[in-house]
């Protein structure tokens, strides 16, 4: 006998649209640009 279950599996974090201000924040970094890597300033 053969038994074969199916999952459904739903993400939260990829379904969900973006809050506003969580865009406004990444866009704001993105503007100021930079190595997010380095280990100094600037």
């Amino acid at each position: 006998m053969t038994v074969t279950r199916k999952f459904v599996t739903l993400d939260a974090n990829a379904t969900e649209p973006l809050r506003p201000e969580a865009r406004e924040a990444v866009l704001a970094a993105w503007a100021i640009g930079g190595n997010p890597s380095s280990v100094h300033g600037g």
